[in-house]
């Protein structure tokens, strides 16, 4: 029975491969995204914050308004303003830190949603854009073939 709903349920989703192109809509231009399955969340390329009547603890500033400015792997940047809507904790192989979430339009062209994603510094990084499990659950199947 299981075989058989499976597929019912593949054909509601996009396949997707391990990088797409994709359009932040708040930015107004698009990133070579790297696809991430192992991941939770999407992160953002972003550097030179300030949070509008920010103060040191992080928390306190949800809900305020954060400028940041966002650079594409093409050099294209554009500074962006955005509501904080939470702070995560990421761990990974270099320790853990807090990072910033705002919630921006995210997607290909006619499959945008609003998402959260983490902001933080991916200018040493090949890809600006990282879409993880929260933006592709419901909506796409990552074929790395592809």
């Amino acid at each position: 029975m299981l075989l058989l709903s499976t597929p019912a349920l593949a054909q509601d989703k996009t396949i997707i491969g391990p990088t797409a192109e994709m359009s932040v809509v708040e930015t107004k231009f698009t990133y070579v995204a790297r696809i991430d399955t192992g991941v939770v969340e999407n992160s953002l390329h972003a550097v030179d914050f300030n949070v509008a009547n920010g103060v040191d603890d992080m928390d306190a500033n949800i809900g305020k308004m954060l400028s940041f400015t966002t650079e594409n792997e093409k050099g294209v940047s554009h500074r962006v303003q955005a509501m904080i809507v939470e702070i995560s904790l990421i761990r990974n192989a270099q320790g853990s830190e807090n990072r910033y979430m705002v919630e921006p339009t995210v997607g290909e062209p006619d499959q945008e949603y609003k998402v959260k994603v983490n902001l933080r510094d991916r200018s040493k990084m090949s890809y600006k854009l990282l879409i993880g499990r929260n933006w592709l659950q419901g909506h796409y199947l990552v074929d790395v073939e592809r």
